[in-house]
């Protein structure tokens, strides 16, 4: 498990929220209030990494000031979260992009940049959530069939990994790499590392491993991954910062800024 946390995190100037940069999740989320949870519950829940239930509590249409020259207005779904996250579905509209090596947020449309504003917490969440929600919501039809077209995207970027021939889900919230375990590794000794899912509950642990990696920019580079019980393979914020790798949302691509090339990723 790495040290540091390369993870991003935007500060919204109107609310002093923290929010996670978070290319592993379809939607975005605000982290509700304990005044939220009593109430408005919804019937379809999100996912964390490992398919544990992420309760919801409907959905606001929020005014963001991240420092980026504009305001940004955006539906984000309200759940018991560890962190407020800015997810796909943002980062593809606004067509934003976050850059792990150089610790910023970049505005592609406008060409601004905001620097890391650092996590609220020390924690390792491994976002990977999954479209499942019903809206609850008394705002205009227009409005609910907006929201309704924006959270039912998938956005999401996975690369092949050309070795294995796998894809490989981009997951700049994720502060490791993560791969799945095997039939073997399953009966290994479980491990109790501090790393905690969306929902802040404990990923099962069952070790690491070096693994090859080839992503298709004319080089392999070898690098530990936990072995958990997630859902997909994961490319953290660990190994995107040491290779230079910046996802591209909206162009569905993986940019190497070291190396000035790109390789085309897949949505799912």
């Amino acid at each position: 498990m790495s040290e540091t946390d390369y993870r991003i995190f935007a500060r919204d100037a109107i609310s002093g929220e923290h929010l996670l940069i978070d290319t592993g999740a379809d939607v975005s989320v605000l982290k509700a209030t304990p005044e939220e949870r009593p109430w408005c519950r919804t019937t379809h829940p999100l996912y964390d990494a490992e398919g544990n239930t992420i309760e919801t509590y409907g959905y606001k249409v929020c005014q963001l000031d991240l420092g980026l020259q504009r305001y940004l207005h955006w539906p984000f779904i309200v759940a018991k979260v560890v962190n407020s996250i800015i997810g796909c579905d943002f980062l593809d509209h606004f067509h934003m992009m976050p850059d792990i090596c150089e610790q910023r947020l970049i505005d592609r449309s406008h060409g601004w940049w905001v620097k890391n504003a650092g996590p609220t917490t020390k924690t390792n969440a491994s976002t990977n959530l999954i479209r499942g929600f019903k809206l609850e919501t008394q705002e205009s039809e227009y409005k609910r069939l907006f929201v309704e077209k924006m959270f039912n995207s998938h956005k999401r970027l996975y690369v092949e990994e050309m070795i294995s021939k796998e894809l490989w889900l981009i997951d700049s919230g994720a502060q490791d790499t993560f791969i799945k375990p095997t039939d073997e590794e399953r009966l290994q000794k479980i491990y109790t590392e501090n790393v905690q899912s969306a929902a802040g509950l404990p990923v099962t642990i069952y070790g690491s491993k070096w693994k090859d990696f080839d992503f298709g920019f004319g080089y392999k580079v070898y690098w530990p991954c936990l072995i958990a019980n997630v859902k997909d393979n994961i490319i953290g914020a660990d190994l995107m910062g040491a290779c230079g790798l910046k996802p591209d949302v909206q162009n569905r691509l993986l940019i190497n800024k070291d190396w000035n090339k790109t390789v085309q990723c897949y949505y799912k």
